[in-house]
């Protein structure tokens, strides 16, 4: 039987008759006089990357551009097609839709804000504002401690090129 963990990392037997929902998603990188954006969701207190899932009709770089938009206010562009970082993983939500098993493939893309301007955040379809506060978080600071365990792997491959 698979294990899917949820956002505390705790690990999850998926039910025989559960249905699997596939979730691609997306997230971004941005790299600015020696800090990280991340933001700190409203479920809970670790650091995340902004992004999230792809919508059908996006292409993985245009899910995180979206994304990041919609958790930070802010526009930006994706330095490189290729994904800095790509993982696949097994995840359960419970936060959001009521006991969810997914199989997923995150992509995480180095970016670049296009300008200062910040626009309002946005709700998601549940309505819920996803974003409890954003911060410039320098890259000295940031340890696996601090960083959304989903997340830390590609945040430790930037740190380990800086």
């Amino acid at each position: 039987m698979a294990i899917y963990t949820d956002v505390y990392n705790n690990p999850h037997e998926k039910p025989e008759n559960t249905p699997i929902v596939w979730r691609p998603s997306a997230y971004t990188l941005i790299v600015e006089d020696g800090k990280l954006l991340m933001i700190q969701p409203s479920w809970h207190k670790q650091w995340e990357l902004p992004g999230g899932g792809v919508e059908k009709e996006e292409l993985l770089h245009e899910g995180g551009v979206r994304e990041t938009l919609e958790e930070t206010g802010y526009t930006v562009t994706i330095d490189n097609i290729e994904p800095f970082f790509v993982e696949s993983c097994r995840f359960y939500i419970d936060l959001i839709t009521k006991n969810t098993f997914c199989n997923s493939i995150k992509a995480f893309y180095l970016a670049t804000r296009t300008d200062d301007a910040q626009q309002e955040l946005h709700q998601n379809p549940h309505g819920i504002n996803e974003t409890e506060q954003m911060k410039w978080i320098p890259l000295t600071e940031l340890t696996d401690k601090i960083v959304l365990h989903a997340h830390w792997p590609a945040v430790k491959k930037l740190l380990e090129k800086k």
